[in-house]
C-alpha cells in the first residue's frame, strides 16, 4: 500500500510536467539540424512532446515526435549555390536573401503543411521555440496558439535584422 501512496503521485507529477512543445527550425542545413535535433532529443527523453515544423525529413525517429514537413521550393538549392559561387556584390546577394525569404514565406502560408499546423488544437502547445533566422512568416502562429510562452534560438547569436523583426513583437525578451 505504501508503494502506491508514493507511485502513484509520482506518476501524476510526471505527467503534469510534461510540455507540448512547438520547434520552428526552417533553415535547412547540416550545422543548424545538428544543434536541433540534440535539444529535440533531449526533450523527448525528459518526456515533452515536440512538433517541429522544417523543410528537414526527420532524422531521428522518436516517441513524442512529429515533423510537419514544408515542401521546398525547386530553386533553393540552386539559390544557395548561385549566391556561394557567383561573384555577385554585397547588395545583389541581399537582394536575392531577402526575394528568397519572401517567396518561401508565401510559398509555406499556403502549403497543405500549414494547413497540418492550423489543424491542431488552438490550446495545444505549451511552448513554442523559433530558430530565429527564418520563419517570420510564421510568427502569428504564437497568437493562434493562445500566446504561449515563446523562445528564440540562434546557434550564431542575433543578427541586426533579426533583432529589429523581434523585439516590436516581444519574442526575444
Amino acid at each position: 500500500m505504501k508503494l502506491y501512496s508514493f507511485l502513484i503521485p509520482t506518476i501524476l507529477i510526471h505527467s503534469i510536467s510534461a510540455a507540448n512543445i512547438l520547434i520552428v527550425g526552417l533553415l535547412e542545413s547540416v550545422s543548424h539540424r545538428i544543434w536541433y535535433e540534440q535539444l529535440i532529443g533531449g526533450l523527448v527523453q525528459a518526456g515533452h512532446n515536440i512538433t517541429l515544423l522544417s523543410y528537414a525529413d526527420p532524422k531521428l525517429k522518436l516517441d513524442n515526435y512529429t515533423v510537419i514537413k514544408f515542401p521546398e521550393l525547386a530553386y533553393t538549392e540552386n539559390l544557395q549555390d548561385e549566391m556561394t559561387t557567383t561573384e555577385l556584390g554585397f547588395l545583389e546577394n541581399l537582394s536575392e536573401l531577402w526575394w528568397w525569404l519572401e517567396t518561401t514565406g508565401e510559398f509555406d502560408l499556403q502549403s497543405d503543411s500549414m494547413q497540418t499546423i492550423l489543424d491542431y488544437p488552438r490550446d495545444k502547445f505549451d511552448l513554442i521555440i523559433f530558430e530565429m533566422f527564418n520563419g517570420q512568416h510564421l510568427y502569428h502562429l504564437v497568437d493562434y496558439f493562445g500566446n504561449p510562452p515563446v523562445i528564440g534560438i540562434s546557434p550564431l547569436g542575433f543578427s541586426p535584422n533579426i533583432l529589429y523583426w523581434n523585439i516590436p513583437f516581444g519574442i526575444l525578451a
